[in-house]
């Protein structure tokens, strides 16, 4: 009687005492983890074919340069650094508010983009602002600009437009008013139903077709480890 006691008391400890630690490990906090998440809007980036972030980093002539998880490195670039993602396919992006500075203000700001091409090959540039509704893409090849247009809604001026329009913009159907157009000086021109002006959706879906639109950058697909440094 005193042993069937004894088991009975010494089985209940063993259950309780599973039952305890069950609890203990449900209890204690999980570790955070760091995803890749889109961005892009209120922006710039450059997107740079079959480089690593170390390089594209230093073509960049970032300094303080370190390593910095997905979130952390988006959340800066609107701040006052610069990050380098890891690779997306055969890309690497560089993100920053301060990356799109010269555009706008500068007549020529394609020199960090055709040093990269140069050091590199294929290189572009993007740039999306909605409140001054500055809208900015181009793209380079072997140091030489191919491609570039960009539109200051602020002001209703086109700042840029080289190269004739890509393959791809005419297949998007981007076909924008132009206040340098002679057709420019009839009233009516600007009632016209066949012409728009540029937005962050226009930058995201050529950014789509000529490389990635990091708008739809999502977390399975890559490391979510970059760089951040400061120019």
């Amino acid at each position: 009687m005193k042993l069937a006691l004894i088991i009975a008391i010494v089985g209940l400890a063993a259950v309780l005492l599973l039952v305890f630690l069950d609890r203990g490990d449900r209890g204690k906090p999980t570790a955070a983890v760091a995803e890749a998440s889109g961005f892009g809007y209120k922006t710039a980036w450059y997107a740079v074919r079959g480089a690593s972030p170390v390089d594209v980093a230093d073509a960049l002539r970032l300094r303080s340069v370190h390593v910095a998880d997905w979130p952390s490195g988006v959340a800066a670039s609107y701040d006052s650094s610069v990050f380098v993602t890891p690779p997306i396919s055969t890309w690497v992006l560089a993100t920053g508010v301060v990356l799109g500075t010269p555009f706008g203000a500068d007549p020529d700001p394609w020199g960090t983009l055709l040093a990269l091409s140069k050091r590199f090959g294929q290189a572009q540039v993007y740039v999306t602002h909605r409140v001054v509704d500055l809208h900015v893409w181009a793209r380079a090849d072997s140091g030489r600009l191919l491609r570039a247009y960009g539109y200051l809604g602020e002001e209703g001026r086109t700042l840029y437009d080289v190269g004739q329009p890509t393959p791809e913009e005419q297949q998007l159907g981007f076909r924008f008013f132009d206040e340098r157009s002679p057709e420019a000086q009839r009233d009516d021109y600007w009632e016209r139903n066949d012409l728009t002006y540029p937005d962050e959706e226009s930058v995201m879906a050529i950014a789509r077709k000529w490389s990635i639109a990091p708008i739809d950058i999502s977390a399975p697909a890559i490391s979510t480890e970059g760089l951040i440094g400061q120019q």
